[in-house]
């Protein structure tokens, strides 16, 4: 008999995969998954484009940022034939003349949330039950990534992260338990 076979033979006599399975693995897949569409991607997220500027002496060469932010007679385009111009938060939040303290500043803001909440917010879980807490986690995880998506502002966008941060410490120290 295979493994395939003794699987279902299993599956079978114990009554098959009931509501509570079915209910389990949707809640479990939505919170683990949801991290790794913004965490995994903090790199790629916030990446400068290569860009071509021009000025009266100079018609087109490569340059970076401080070439052209602030900067008298210099023009400057994205070279979107580069492997490194992406659209992504830099375009979408205008990060590129903004300070690099700013650009870091989205990174951040998760970590900063997780080791804020880290020790205090999964306590809720015993007190309150770690359904409920898990459950309202889940929720408010799934408005703040609404949030993130339809942001145009960068200050949004790190509350969002921020918070997104601090729900984490409910997903690793109640969820995965739970």
């Amino acid at each position: 008999m295979s493994t395939e076979e003794k699987i279902n033979r299993v599956m079978k006599e114990i009554g098959g995969n009931g509501p509570f399975q079915k209910w389990a693995f949707i809640m479990y897949a939505f919170s683990t998954s949801s991290i790794g569409f913004v965490l995994y991607d903090l790199g790629y997220l916030e990446l400068m484009p290569t860009f071509v500027c021009s000025s009266a002496t100079n018609p087109s060469y490569t340059c970076k940022e401080v070439d052209f932010c602030n900067v008298q007679g210099v023009s400057y385009s994205i070279d979107w034939s580069s492997p490194d111009s992406l659209h992504n938060w830099v375009e979408k939040l205008g990060l590129i003349c903004k300070p690099s303290w700013q650009v870091g500043l989205i990174g951040s803001a998760m970590f900063t949330g997780w080791t804020l909440t880290l020790l205090w917010l999964p306590q809720f879980g015993d007190k309150y039950g770690r359904w409920k807490i898990f459950f309202i986690s889940n929720i408010a995880n799934l408005a703040l990534y609404t949030v993130l998506m339809l942001s145009h502002n960068l200050w949004l966008t790190v509350g969002a992260l921020f918070f997104i941060g601090c729900l984490e410490s409910i997903r690793i120290s109640i969820g995965y338990n739970y």
